[in-house]
């Protein structure tokens, strides 16, 4: 409504600075195009693709991945809620999804995983049978899974802050999901970015609005990494 633009099933395979901003080259359906942008921002997640592009560099803090299956319920009514436990390999925790599915997931390290082939469903059900609260909560069939999605907590590090673009959520901090603030944490990032994003494209000054963003994300870095450790020595 505001007059954006979308492109669904579309990749950005390519980035070049250009006079007035940027040439971004796109691939939908096998088809090569380019649009130009004043400013672009890499909203892709942990992988974050473009500022990589970009020569940014991810500062890796951990190597967490998840591990989780779908469960069929026949009723989660009374389970609207999320349960974290302990266990000797990381941690799980277990939430009601939609069209009454429940979903558990194994959060360990990667060395841990591929040692003892955590992904396999025999080795996994294993472990989630040897939990307590989790295997009592998780009593349907496995629909779906195990599956092993990348979770490491980074920071997105780029090299300079006169090229107009900007990182938000994962792509400029990704944290361990036992914070449970991932969501608010990407949130705040967009706020914080459309405020950089429009001094940008009314001045000619991209260094400061933009040292000024990667500083209170640092500041953000530094918080959540006390915080995680308090997590965890808990």
């Amino acid at each position: 409504e505001a007059g954006a633009q979308v492109r669904l099933g579309t990749a950005c395979t390519g980035v070049e600075r250009v006079a007035g901003g940027w040439s971004l080259t796109l691939v939908e359906r096998r088809r090569t195009s380019a649009i130009d942008a004043r400013v672009v921002v890499d909203a892709t997640g942990r992988g974050a693709r473009v500022g990589r592009l970009l020569g940014a560099h991810r500062v890796v803090f951990d190597r967490l991945v998840g591990l989780g299956a779908t469960f069929a319920a026949s009723d989660v009514d009374d389970q609207r809620y999320l349960l974290v436990e302990a266990a000797p390999v990381g941690w799980w925790y277990s939430a009601p999804a939609a069209g009454d599915r429940l979903v558990a997931m194994l959060m360990t390290d990667a060395d841990l995983c591929r040692e003892a082939r955590l992904s396999t469903r025999s080795a996994w059900q294993g472990l989630l049978s040897a939990t307590g609260l989790t295997s009592a909560r998780i009593g349907g069939a496995v629909v779906a899974g195990p599956r092993a999605f990348p979770a490491a907590g980074q920071r997105l590090q780029r090299e300079d802050v006169d090229a107009p673009w900007i990182g938000i959520g994962d792509a400029a901090l990704a944290v361990d999901p036992i914070s449970g603030s991932g969501v608010v944490r990407a949130l705040r990032t967009a706020a914080d970015a459309a405020g950089c994003i429009l001094t940008l494209l009314g001045s000619d000054r991209r260094d400061e609005p933009l040292a000024a963003y990667e500083a209170a994300r640092d500041r953000e870095c530094a918080a959540y990494l006390v915080e995680r450790a308090a997590y965890y020595g808990a």
